[in-house]
């Protein structure tokens, strides 16, 4: 079941689509004059979607080298000992991580977090940022880096006891 026009109606058609007065038509050339053939504009569609892909994974590429610089600058500023800066820095790698779906990046740098919460005597704030990075370690199925995790939440949680224990001194 083909689609076939009868002859005397093609002509008909063919009639109407070359008389130069119809206004469609022309109407239709001019788009056509104006965009392209539909196969000249799917053409420049495929180009355009190509070139975005390629917009973004040039974007991905550079986003993985400033993650890298925010985390050397986070460790200079921890070592200049200012971890409120190391936190920015860290915080900024952290939007990258998760805006790529890095979770093992993630997971490190929450880990990092947590370290410098820890030192800053933050104990709510580093347990939370270590519970976190345990998640996204065990969800990735790093066993060596869930239990390096799992030894700093059993050090806070040392910490924690020692500070709710009664003083024995006079």
């Amino acid at each position: 079941s083909r689609l076939e026009i009868p002859p005397n109606r093609l002509e008909e058609i063919n009639a109407i689509l070359l008389n130069p007065e119809s206004q469609v038509v022309n109407d239709f050339l001019e788009v056509v004059a104006k965009y392209g053939t539909p196969e000249e504009i799917n053409q420049k569609a495929r180009a355009a979607r190509t070139n975005k892909k390629l917009d973004k994974a040039k974007i991905r590429i550079a986003e993985t080298k400033v993650a890298s610089d925010l985390n050397d600058l986070a460790r200079l500023h921890q070592r200049l000992g200012e971890p409120e800066n190391a936190l920015k820095r860290l915080g900024e790698l952290l939007a990258i991580d998760l805006r790529l779906g890095r979770e093992q990046g993630a997971a490190i740098t929450h880990n990092n977090i947590g370290r410098i919460f820890l030192a800053m005597d933050n104990l709510e704030k580093a347990r939370r940022h270590y519970l976190l990075a345990m998640a996204l370690f065990k969800k990735n199925k790093d066993e060596k880096r869930a239990e390096a995790v799992r030894r700093n939440l059993q050090f806070l949680e040392a910490i924690r006891r020692r500070r709710n224990q009664p003083s024995t001194k006079p």
